[in-house]
């Protein structure tokens, strides 16, 4: 096979005593620890980077730019043509737009458009949609590969990682992005890398550190607390589940709450569209009840504490408190997640769903200029920044094993972006 004989030759010509200078100062320039190198990935990134983008010190060239000239004559023609194509290749940003499992995928270059099928098997198992891949592409005859140093990364983080590389290119001097990215991929891999491995802080939108939380209620009188949750501003009915009344406790959402006071995740809550001109609320907790329990549900401690403050101010004489529960450790009628029959479970998704897009849409956003999703998407402009939150929203569902969408599907066909 071509690729197999070339890369023979090639690791041959890299590998000799020539090189042993310049590979430990290669090495000191990749890593403080050369130790890391006992790691499969991290040895393969460092030979892609050495073998590609490392400049010889004594050749003021790269090992494949030498290799493709020092050994034209030996190699035959189509050798020498692919080893010529992949000296000049250059480590770029793509955005994953297709998958087909098995056989390769579509890869979009963020920054100039261009799109390439991707032949490759084993990397395609585990993408999803919209992930964006800093790594190499290269040509096999009329085939495009993928090399074995790749990274990874969420759609969501796009558009933090495009004003990164516009600002150092900027600085850089260089007169087109292959240029900037060639002289400084091995920066891009550390920036990428302290990206990824960050654990950012993940918040509600009043700050405060998400953690599953709730609490139980034994119930003495059913139908007077549904009287007095129907009478309350603080709660919204949402209809009935099973045998239980559902309630939504909200408040008049903030957006600008956290603005950008801290580096965090923050959690988008689910909200509830109003009149025109009317704040819009956001859902803080749910409640759900029957005839011998109630039970809060929230993603906070403190969204827990507001929400007892409020459920023992309305039906304190009511309901008894049982307990305090975190983390996952409970489900309607004392269930395991496990034992919920499975239909019922897609009808409590789907109803989610389609509530929080049919909400989603009518609510004022700041990021949108206070517009809606449904008044941004009849702008260019709106419809673009639109079509990268959905891009967000479909990597994540995928990535956590969603293959089908539906929902999302409606959203994009709601907004004239299918």
């Amino acid at each position: 096979m071509l690729e197999e004989s070339l890369r023979e030759k090639i690791t041959r010509f890299f590998d000799s005593e020539r090189f042993s200078i310049d590979r430990l100062d290669a090495i000191s320039q990749y890593t403080d620890n050369p130790e890391i190198l006992e790691n499969e990935q991290e040895r393969t990134n460092f030979y892609d980077w050495y073998i590609h983008d490392y400049i010889l010190k004594s050749k003021d060239t790269t090992i494949i730019k030498l290799f493709a000239e020092e050994m034209k004559s030996i190699l035959d023609d189509q050798e020498s043509k692919t080893a010529c194509l992949w000296s000049d290749s250059a480590l770029r940003l793509y955005e994953v737009t297709d998958i087909k499992i098995g056989v390769g995928f579509f890869a979009k270059n963020v920054f100039d458009g261009v799109q390439l099928f991707v032949h490759d098997v084993s990397v395609s198992a585990s993408l999803a949609r919209h992930d964006i891949l800093f790594t190499r592409l290269y040509q096999i005859g009329t085939i495009t590969r993928i090399a074995a140093s790749v990274s990874v990364i969420p759609h969501m983080m796009l558009k933090k990682i495009k004003q990164y590389i516009l600002n150092e290119y900027g600085n850089s001097g260089c007169k087109a992005l292959d240029e900037y990215f060639k002289k400084n991929s091995l920066s891009m891999f550390r920036y990428l890398g302290v990206l990824k491995n960050s654990d950012p802080i993940r918040m509600t939108p009043e700050g405060d550190i998400i953690g599953v939380s709730g609490a139980k209620y034994a119930v003495k009188d059913a139908m007077k607390i549904k009287k007095y949750f129907d009478r309350s501003p603080d709660l919204i009915y949402a209809g009935r589940l099973g045998k239980e009344y559902r309630y939504d406790i909200v408040e008049a959402d903030r957006q600008d709450e956290l603005a950008e006071q801290i580096d965090a995740v923050t959690y988008q809550s689910y909200y509830v569209s109003t009149k025109k001109g009317q704040p819009n609320l956001r859902v803080v907790a749910n409640i759900g009840f029957d005839r011998k329990r109630l039970h809060i549900e929230c993603m906070s401690e403190q969204r827990l504490a507001k929400s007892k403050r409020i459920v023992e101010r309305l039906i304190g004489d009511l309901v008894r408190y049982e307990e305090d529960t975190y983390g996952m450790e409970q489900d309607h009628e004392g269930e395991s997640a496990d034992e919920l029959d499975e239909k019922l479970a897609a009808k409590i998704t789907a109803k989610f769903f389609d509530e929080y897009y049919r909400s989603w849409l009518k609510t004022n956003i700041a990021s949108l200029g206070g517009q809606t999703p449904l008044e941004a998407s009849k702008t260019v402009q709106g419809r673009e920044f639109l079509s990268d939150i959905i891009k967000d929203m479909e990597n994540i569902v995928e990535h956590n094993g969603w293959k089908d969408t539906p929902h999302i599907k409606k959203l994009k066909s709601r907004l004239g972006l299918d």
